[in-house]
This record gives structure tokens, C-alpha cells and sequence, in this order.
């Protein structure tokens, strides 16, 4: 399920600040909403939305505004499916800097290259735009978070990574970077489905948080919020029921916690003059098996390398705090 009403923008010309790297070349300007395709999956609807007040997704009533999408995975013909699933997410790919939400200054974005590049917004001190990138080679969205700070001296922000999956309080962890179905801050990826079979309904969801190793910047706090439902006896439920939706039968006699919305938080200094990225990844596989998910995950595993790194200028890499290897001062040694 998906929040309603848009956004009413205000006009504004694109902004470039020093620091920030170009749009890529030959970009379009474009107005919002725009799509993006990847293999055997289209990332649908990125725009400038405002949710309700009274919406209720689960345990989390959202009151703030967004920008959100949803996810339409398996129309290509290698993936036998008779109907399209579109109920990947409800909305992903949220950023906020220092608890305030990333939202377009205007209706326009820039479009090249499978990418979504976004205008230039200041938040806590720092210039910020986000490129979304759907990969050419893997049905995986990478969301960069770009930070470059103007000012004479460092700043430190909590940058946060959010999303609501559309499985909802059905909502099952398949696995972890850890081997197991409890996802916490230690997992660098997690593999989700609606219901305990992933042929359910809604696509295998893959989100991937961080690098393996000892990177720059760790993640400080993972948020997981949301009930699941187990059938045991219908019931009327209305928008205020977990999961709930206006009349109609639904479930709710037992609950358990589950990772129907997850936020991810990490503490980011950016050096006076200078910039740095974070990356996040999502995948989503309609497979009736784990096998297409688990096989996405071997490419978070290795880094930020390969198909992950599709398109990225070299230089970048090495400041993408969350999947780069953390820089050690080593103290000079004297010898005499």
C-alpha cells in the first residue's frame, strides 16, 4: 500500500554548489515522476509525495513528507511469471540528514544513463543531492547519498537510509549476512518476502546497508518497525489496525515483530572543503525459489566493486564511507 497526495512545489532553479560533482553528461531535465529499468525490473514512481497524518503502515504512523516509489519486478520473459508483482515497497530509498527529510526543491530531476540525479539541497550544515542508478547488469538499485560540506571546519551528521516494504506486518527476514532470520545492526544484508514462501506475492526484497570489512563510517542504529499477523480468526479491521485496511476481514490475534519498515542510521563527518557518499542497494527478484536473491547477495559481499560499481567515477569509491575501508594513521616509528 502506498500514502497519497502530492507534493506542491515550489519553483526553483536547479542549484549547483561547489564541490558537487556534475550531473552526468547528456543529462535530460525531466519532471517528476520518472521511472527507472534495469533487468527484469522497472523501479516505478520517484517523486515528491507527502503521506497523511493518519496513515498508519504497521506500527509507524508517517507524518512527514517523502520521497517514495514502488517497485514493479517480473515483466521480462526469463522470469515465467503470468502477472506483474508492484508491491515491492510501499516507499524506499528515504534519506534524511539530522532527522529531516530529503524532498526535490522543484518538480524537475535530471535524467541519463539509468540515473535520477536530484537538485542540490542544504541540510544541517551540508550540500546534498542523491543519485538513484538502476544497474544495467543485476535487478539492483543503488541509492548514493552524496554530503559535501561548505563551510571552514567539520561537520558530523546522522544520515539515515529508510524504506517501508509493501509485504507489510507479513513481513519475513529469509536471511542475514549472518546466517540467520534476525536482522540487526550487525547484517550488512538482509533478503525479505511476504510470507514465509516467496512465491507468495510480493518480490524477494534483498537490501544491502553497508561494505564488508572494516569500513569508514559503521552503521550506529538499525530501527526495524512493524507487526506480523498470523490467521486465526477474521475480524473487521479499519486504518487503525496493524496491517489494517478500511473494513473487510482481516487477522490479528497474534503478533510478532517484524522488519516491515526498517531505518538505518550512520554518523557521517565530512572534513571542511570536502565531500563524502554513502551507498545503499536494493534487489528485487520474483523467483519462486531464494536462489536469484541469494545470488545478488555474493555481490555485496565482495564491495563495493564490479556490478556494484557500475557507472561510478573511480574517485569516488575510496569516499563512500559505508563500503570503503576505513584510512589508518599509522604513528611514525623512529629508528636510531
Amino acid at each position: 500500500m502506498r500514502g497519497s497526495g502530492r507534493f506542491g512545489t515550489v519553483a526553483a532553479a536547479a542549484l549547483l554548489m561547489v564541490g558537487l560533482g556534475a550531473s552526468p553528461l547528456g543529462a535530460a531535465t525531466e519532471t517528476l515522476p520518472q521511472d527507472l529499468t534495469g533487468p527484469d525490473v522497472v523501479w516505478l514512481d520517484f517523486d515528491n509525495w507527502i503521506v497523511p497524518d493518519d496513515a498508519v503502515y504497521g506500527c509507524t504512523s508517517l507524518d512527514h513528507a517523502i520521497a517514495t516509489g514502488e517497485v514493479l519486478s517480473g515483466y521480462g520473459p526469463d522470469e515465467g511469471n503470468s502477472s506483474d508483482q508492484t508491491d515491492g515497497f510501499d516507499t524506499y530509498a528515504l534519506v534524511t540528514v539530522n532527522g529531516e527529510y530529503f524532498l526535490n526543491p522543484d518538480d524537475t530531476v535530471d535524467v541519463a544513463d539509468n540515473t535520477i540525479t536530484t537538485d542540490v539541497v542544504n541540510m544541517g550544515g551540508l550540500d546534498v543531492r542523491i543519485r538513484h542508478t538502476a544497474l544495467q547488469s543485476q535487478p539492483v538499485l543503488r541509492t548514493l547519498v552524496e554530503l559535501t560540506n561548505p563551510t571552514d571546519a567539520a561537520l558530523t551528521q546522522t544520515v539515515t537510509f529508510e524504506q517501508d516494504l509493501g509485504s507489510d506486518g507479513n513481513t519475513w527476514v529469509q536471511t542475514t549476512s549472518s546466517g540467520d532470520d534476525d536482522w540487526t545492526a550487525a547484517d550488512r544484508w538482509a533478503v525479505t518476502t511476504e510470507d514465509e514462501e516467496p512465491s507468495f506475492g510480493d518480490p524477494v526484497i534483498t537490501t544491502a546497508l553497508y561494505g564488508p570489512g572494516a569500513i569508514a563510517t559503521p552503521i550506529s542504529l538499525l530501527d526495524l518497525c512493524g507487526e506480523r499477523w498470523d490467521l486465526i480468526e477474521a475480524l473487521a479491521k479499519d486504518d487503525t489496525t496493524a496491517g489494517g485496511s478500511s473494513g473487510g476481514a482481516g487477522t490479528a490475534a497474534v503478533y510478532s515483530e517484524a522488519a516491515q519498515t526498517s531505518a538505518a542510521h550512520f554518523s557521517v563527518t565530512v572534513p571542511a572543503g570536502q565531500t563524502r557518499y554513502l551507498a545503499f542497494f536494493n534487489s528485487a527478484t520474483t523467483d519462486e525459489s531464494l536462489d536469484p536473491a541469494l545470488a545478488v547477495t555474493g555481490l555485496y559481499d565482495a564491495g563495493l566493486t564490479g556490478a556494484l560499481a557500475e557507472g561510478l567515477d573511480p574517485a569516488v569509491i575510496p569516499l563512500v564511507v559505508n563500503w570503503a575501508p576505513a584510512v589508518v594513521e599509522l604513528e611514525p616509528t623512529f629508528t636510531g
